[in-house]
């Protein structure tokens, strides 16, 4: 006799609150759909507290995603809505419609908002906000009309801003900015600017900065700096951002990351002075206009007293003479990772760099296919690299294991003992 399948039906006989936290979790549209389950999950999807709205609606139902939104705000019977996210770039939906969407989820004690639409107009509610603590916005014009005059910005709580600025004067945003006195992370992106700027950033309480400049924008644009308390900071796009001295403090830097496209030498050496007390940097340049002399850059470099993890990725000049560069002012570096390098022929420096001698321990180097310039490269840093502990080579899967070998038994017959180093291969995920 065939047993009986019994099937039990457990996630309906969870308390509300825990089935309003798995609703949470999925896009509001999939978290709606579940009220035809059943009667005890009819209203289950009004008590969530995150609100997503993500280009649910193509542009031809523009009318239907309107009401869908309008609907979930207005039954909406959670105590706190802790995530409010808006994500649609493929219609224009009126500033007003919007501002009252904004509103709303003040009213609703929103901790986190998440803007990503064509237009936007901040309500007044906006600005004296007392729950956001993570601000986003991305946006292709903004209206700030509170923001004309005199009038105060009250936002004690936020911690997080990223903002996206496009063909905005950047004199309102920073307006925003300086209205978050507990301010931890700001994320600023600039794209389609038409003129000349000024970034002024006085915030004592920042510990994390992201500046990311779109190609598209040309103009160079003096940056001031008053940052004590920094520790991570990033630089990313064009580089066309003249970071000026004046008040500049950046003592308490430990990370710093520039992925950047560099037309201007100058330029470039002062973002490296700037960010020259950091412990760890990662570097991914690419040269519009790369020199085919053996020095990549003409300006002499600044020391990196403090560094102790580098990651060089991109150009390296035609005879790799971007790496010595940098390691001659490096003397406490312990790890070096050299990513993807582009180039010609190692060219082996006159003088073996300080930190080489003494302090070098880990060399990871990554895109090699046993070509001869990596072959030339490699037995340099074990041949000069004291006190080497590892050295990780990370292949592409073009790289058969004969190759391996090969390259093992020409690595490992350096004067150096190779008990002394460890060589290792791993396999990159791509």
């Amino acid at each position: 006799m065939a047993a009986t399948i019994e099937y039990v039906d457990r996630l309906s006989t969870l308390p509300e609150e825990i089935r309003s936290n798995i609703l949470s979790l999925m896009p509001t549209k999939s978290a709606m759909r579940t009220s035809v389950l059943s009667k005890s999950w009819r209203y289950s999807w009004m008590w969530v507290h995150n609100l997503d709205f993500d280009e649910i609606h193509p542009v031809p139902d523009l009318n239907c995603f309107l009401e869908f939104v309008n609907r979930v705000l207005e039954h909406c019977k959670a105590t706190q809505v802790k995530i409010f996210r808006l994500n649609f770039t493929m219609g224009y939906v009126p500033e007003s419609v919007v501002s009252k969407w904004i509103t709303e989820a003040v009213r609703l004690k929103v901790c986190e908002l998440h803007l990503k639409v064509r237009h936007i107009k901040l309500p007044l509610s906006f600005f004296l906000n007392k729950t956001l603590t993570d601000i986003s916005l991305d946006f292709t014009e903004l209206h700030f009309p509170l923001l004309d005059g005199e009038s105060n910005i009250t936002l004690p709580c936020v911690k997080t801003l990223d903002i996206v600025i496009s063909s905005q004067p950047h004199e309102n945003v920073s307006k925003l900015i300086h209205g978050c006195p507990e301010l931890r992370n700001l994320s600023v992106g600039i794209k389609n600017c038409n003129r000349p700027q000024h970034y002024h950033y006085k915030i004592p309480t920042l510990k994390r900065l992201k500046l990311s400049i779109c190609q598209s924008v040309s103009y160079i644009s003096p940056v001031y700096l008053q940052l004590p308390n920094l520790e991570h900071f990033f630089v990313d796009g064009l580089l066309c951002l003249e970071f000026v001295e004046e008040d500049l403090d950046l003592s308490s830097l430990i990370n710093a990351k520039a992925t950047c496209h560099v037309k201007d030498d100058g330029l470039w050496v002062e973002l490296l002075e700037r960010i020259s007390q950091a412990k760890s940097i990662s570097l991914n340049i690419t040269f519009w206009n790369p020199k085919s002399e053996l020095d990549v850059c003409v300006e002499p470099l600044p020391n990196f007293p403090n560094l102790k993890h580098l990651e060089v990725e991109g150009y390296v000049g035609a005879k790799y003479q971007l790496i010595p560069q940098i390691l001659e002012n490096c003397s406490e570096l312990e790890h070096l990772s050299i990513v993807k390098p582009k180039g010609g022929h190692w060219n082996q420096p006159e003088v073996v760099p300080t930190c080489m001698v003494g302090n070098l321990k880990t060399l990871k180097y990554a895109e090699t296919r046993a070509q001869d310039f990596n072959r030339e490269l490699l037995n340099y840093m074990l041949e000069n690299s004291n006190v080497l502990k590892t050295l990780t080579i990370a292949c592409d899967n073009m790289f058969s294991p004969s190759e391996e070998q090969r390259l093992l038994s020409e690595l490992t017959i350096n004067p150096r003992d190779p008990k002394d180093c460890r060589i290792c291969f791993v396999r990159n995920s791509t």
